[in-house]
């Protein structure tokens, strides 16, 4: 099933990406969303008493908000809402807003699926108090593990009946498998996002493809080697050979909740140096002021990471981001948006991450990337 993607590209804080649209509770409470291939559940910012968030509550009978990021889920006013053990998470009913999905056999009227309140954590700016910069909703791809039987497993917890995760209580996922595909789409070329479940979009997969093996992190258990990162055309380029800023293999997570290809500090570095890059340290951020900006507009430089693994395509694949795909904006506490350059360095008891900057270009098809 493929998710219906909107037309905004301006509802999250940090750049501008490709939303999904989200209907949740009875009657239909909506959501622009991303997908997070980190969560299980639908994270959602609530607006209930248990919510210190206060300054986001806003009390109106339109949950279609003029503001595409100031939409919350007020678990009363939906009649389908079921609480578990607190009133931070529950289960609702869920609707991917597609077109003719309702006319699919195994598409019921009463699709089910986990909510749970976001958490600040996931908040890039750490605002003071109770001020927070809005974000969208995320919609969890990542299947819930159990050892009910024993053994590690998937499937123990498949089929609407548990509702231990989006994927694994959407029904066509006991028939077509607990697989699910997600490309970011890519604001400089107009082109929207994909997010399907149970299945992949066959009109965005290529013939080049990486296996990914499974970590150990249950958070974040797809695991892709980076090989190599070239930039060809950087303004502190002094020949036409590619500048290589990245040599020996690092082993990264996928994560795309996150913005950021978070790496070594020294690959980091590497990027500060090349592309001119200033770095807040209060808010750990990679800056680029006006002029750089421009320049970099002006030579639109090509980084090359050339990724693969043992499982599948040892010889690995080539994805190319224009400059473009990393030229986004974040948004601060007092609304001003500042350009960055969504690089992070990575935090030991994270581990490397590739985030949704990468798949501006590049298909994870679970377990795959493309």
């Amino acid at each position: 099933m493929s998710w219906l993607s909107t037309n905004t590209w301006e509802a999250s804080s940090d750049g501008n990406w490709s939303t999904f649209s989200l209907r949740v509770g009875s009657p239909p409470q909506y959501f622009y969303a991303l997908p997070s291939t980190r969560y299980t559940a639908l994270r959602l910012p609530f607006a209930t008493d248990c919510d210190p968030r206060t300054e986001l509550r806003r009390d109106t009978d339109d949950s279609r908000h003029t503001d595409p990021r100031a939409n919350l889920f007020w678990l009363t006013r939906s009649s389908s809402w079921k609480s578990k053990t607190d009133c931070d998470s529950g289960v609702d009913v869920i609707d991917d807003d597609s077109e003719g999905a309702k006319n699919h056999e195994y598409y019921p009227d009463d699709y089910r699926a986990p909510v749970e309140a976001s958490s600040r954590e996931d908040d890039i700016i750490q605002c003071p108090g109770t001020a927070r910069v809005a974000a969208p909703a995320l919609i969890g791809a990542r299947p819930v593990s159990s050892s009910l039987h024993g053994q590690m497993s998937y499937w123990w917890l498949n089929g609407p009946a548990f509702q231990a995760s989006v994927l694994q209580s959407f029904p066509l996922a006991q028939n077509n498998g607990l697989a699910y595909s997600y490309t970011a789409g890519a604001w400089y070329k107009q082109s929207r996002g994909s997010f399907t479940l149970a299945g992949y979009d066959r009109s965005f997969r290529g013939n080049d493809t990486v296996g990914m093996p499974f970590t150990k992190h249950w958070d974040r258990p797809l695991n892709l080697d980076v090989l190599s990162i070239s930039v060809t055309g950087a303004p502190m380029q002094n020949s036409s050979d590619p500048v290589r800023l990245l040599s020996s293999t690092v082993s990264t997570m996928i994560d795309t909740t996150s913005p950021f290809l978070e790496l070594p500090e020294a690959v980091c570095q590497h990027f500060q140096d090349t592309f001119g890059l200033q770095y807040n340290s209060t808010i750990d951020i990679f800056l680029v002021n006006a002029t750089t900006r421009a320049r970099l507009r002006a030579l639109a430089p090509n980084i090359t990471m050339h990724v693969g693994s043992d499982y599948g395509n040892p010889m690995g694949i080539d994805i190319t981001l224009p400059y473009a795909a990393f030229d986004h904006e974040i948004e601060m506490c007092d609304g001003e948006r500042l350009p960055y350059f969504p690089i992070r360095v990575a935090k030991p008891e994270k581990g490397n991450i590739l985030g949704r900057v990468f798949f501006q270009e590049a298909l994870v098809d679970s377990p795959a990337i493309a």
